[in-house]
């Protein structure tokens, strides 16, 4: 049970954190410009940033598992995660200030308007937005680390929160890009969804109180299993190569449907809602084996 509303509570907050993409593209468009370079610039700023947590939050939550065994108490991976949703919902609801102080600034830069003012704009949007969507990054180690059953159950689980994170990441590109903010505007949608942060991170810590009795992973096993080199660099292409085509699809979006502000919402819609179910194919699996990866590239190649 306490699974369950911890990944129903995975579709909210992955669909506030699309909500917060596509908000924060239209945000950035009067920052950098609406052209296809400063969505580009976007999307790295979102993904890095997402990425950057995902390693620092991992390695905040093998420090707790460290510390819950020499001390011999259960984390408190779920109270914790529920702070940093928090945290995220507290800075989104301060972002319409921020951005207008940032937007100050950008005016006040002397360097005109080449690609040294473009460059000064893109460190800019990383500023504003880089940090709540590096605390994003927590989701998935830290859900994976505090609710699997053991490092067998660990990979599945991990497929299945990415699954349900990303189901509510496509639900919240399209309702952000077609209904929230027509109807509330860019300042009324982070308000909206800052507000789903903090009651999701006060769920989470109440959650947390509940979760003494679920078994943590096996952290000795897991340090054991590095992961080799080769499926490093695969991961970093695969992510390079993917990425690379969600923005030539953004740009023959524009092509064929219109320069319109909707296009970005389809294709990131389609894009995470394809995540999502290659994620609940692999968790439905019964025995996840090396071939599969080499398998799935070659298919993504055809």
């Amino acid at each position: 049970m306490l699974r369950l509303l911890a990944l129903l509570l995975t579709v909210l907050t992955g669909f506030s954190a699309l909500a917060y993409e596509i908000t924060w593209q239209r945000y950035m468009a009067t920052l950098l410009g609406a052209h296809s370079e400063a969505t580009a610039s976007v999307l790295g700023i979102f993904l890095g940033g997402l990425a950057l947590g995902y390693w620092l939050f991992g390695k905040l939550t093998q420090r707790l598992v460290e510390r819950g065994e020499r001390t011999g108490q259960p984390p408190p991976l779920l109270r914790a995660y529920g702070i940093v949703e928090a945290g995220i919902g507290v800075y989104c609801l301060l972002f319409p200030m921020l951005f207008r102080v940032g937007r100050a600034v950008s005016v006040q830069l002397p360097l005109g308007t080449g690609g040294v003012a473009f460059a000064a704009d893109v460190l800019l949007a990383a500023v504003l937005i880089g940090p709540p969507v590096i605390l994003m990054g927590g989701t998935i180690p830290m859900l994976t680390q505090g609710l699997a059953r053991g490092l067998a159950d660990a990979t599945r689980f991990h497929a299945l929160v990415y699954a349900f994170n990303t189901l509510g990441a496509f639900l919240g590109a399209l309702v952000a890009g077609f209904v929230l903010i027509p109807w509330l505007g860019l300042d009324g949608v982070m308000f909206a969804m800052g507000t789903v942060n903090l009651v999701a991170g006060g769920l989470f810590i109440v959650l947390g109180g509940r979760a003494r009795a679920t078994a943590p992973s096996d952290a000795a096993d897991a340090k054991r299993g590095e992961v080799p080199l080769i499926y490093a660099a695969t991961a970093l292409l695969v992510g390079f190569a993917m990425m690379a085509l969600q923005t030539v699809f953004v740009r023959l979006g524009g092509l064929s449907l219109g320069s319109s502000e909707y296009t970005f919402s389809m294709v990131v819609a389609v894009f995470v809602l394809c995540i999502a179910l290659g994620s609940f194919a692999v968790s439905a699996l019964p025995r996840i084996g090396r071939a599969l990866l080499a398998i799935d590239l070659w298919l993504l190649l055809l």
